[in-house]
Order: C-alpha cells, then structure tokens, then sequence
C-alpha cells in the first residue's frame, strides 16, 4: 500500500503511524513537517520513506536499522540537527539520503553494517561550514571497505564537494 500525501503544504508534526500497518511506501516529501520523525519501527512492512524538503529537526529512536524491509530512506534537505543515528541502515538499505541537513558530530561507525548500501548522500550545506556545526569525522576504511556496493557517495563541504562514482 501506498500513503502518498507529498507536495500538499501540510504543517505540523508527522502523526504516530503505528495504526496504519500494511503501508509499504511512504511519501510524506515537500510539505511544512517540523518537529520530529516518531518511530516507524512499528511499520514493518515499509520499503521506502521519503520525508524530505521539510522542516524535521530529529529522527526519535534507532528505528533505521531495525526496519526488516526497508530499502529507501530520504530525510534531506531538512533541520536535522544533531549526531546522525547510530544505526543508520539495515541489511536491506539501498539508498540513504540524508544531506543538507545541520548535523552535527560523526558518521557511526556503523555505516559499514549496511553490506547493500548502494548511494550516500552526507552532503553538508555551506551554512553549517560558515556556523561550524558541521564539525564531525567520517567513519574509518574499515567501515567503508564493508561497503561493497556502494557506487554513489555524495559528500561536500561548503564549496568543496566529492561526488563518487564508483564502478562505472
């Protein structure tokens, strides 16, 4: 099932969820959300959820990487603020888009405990440079040699930017 409310000028926070079972794609991009992203982990069956170009300002728990089927996570181009979660991604994450954010502190290590990650996207937006909330350090090589499908790593810095094209 499909719960697509996307481009829809909704304002408020993202409503708990967890009495909507069954929903496999969520859309709930380019509106007003603020607040926090509840905990979806309840939402077992979710294999994509793009919540971006809203106003969210954290991700509630460490739901991420416990999400059996989930494939698809955008969360860009919003507030988010703090470290990023310490699970990031499961065994099934393809792609996560997590950039032009204002996180602050490291990438976890953990990163490498997403054998399918295809695409990352860290991006950081030239005003978290200029403020010096993007003070943070990158996972070890360990971490990304673990990455054995990762072909697109999008990361920049102000105007530094590092696109990765790996495998073509």
């Amino acid at each position: 099932m499909t719960y697509d409310v996307s481009d829809n000028a909704l304002d408020g926070e993202v409503p708990d969820m967890c009495g909507a079972p069954g929903i496999r794609y969520l859309y709930l991009h380019k509106n007003k959300l603020n607040g926090a992203l509840p905990d979806l982990s309840c939402m077992t069956d979710l294999y994509e959820v793009n919540v971006s170009e809203n106003g969210l300002t954290s991700l509630e728990g460490d739901w991420l990487g416990g999400s059996p089927k989930l494939q698809h996570f955008n969360a860009e181009r919003n507030q988010l603020t703090g470290a990023p979660p310490t699970s990031l991604c499961g065994a099934y994450s393809r792609t996560l888009y997590l950039g032009h954010n204002a996180w602050r502190g490291s990438v976890p290590e953990s990163i490498g405990d997403c054998p399918g990650l295809e695409v990352l996207d860290l991006t950081v937006d030239e005003a978290s440079v200029d403020d010096g909330s993007a003070a943070g350090t990158m996972p070890s090589s360990a971490a990304f040699a673990k990455l054995t499908k990762l072909t697109t790593l999008a990361l920049s810095v102000g105007f530094f930017f590092l696109y990765f094209r790996i495998g073509d």
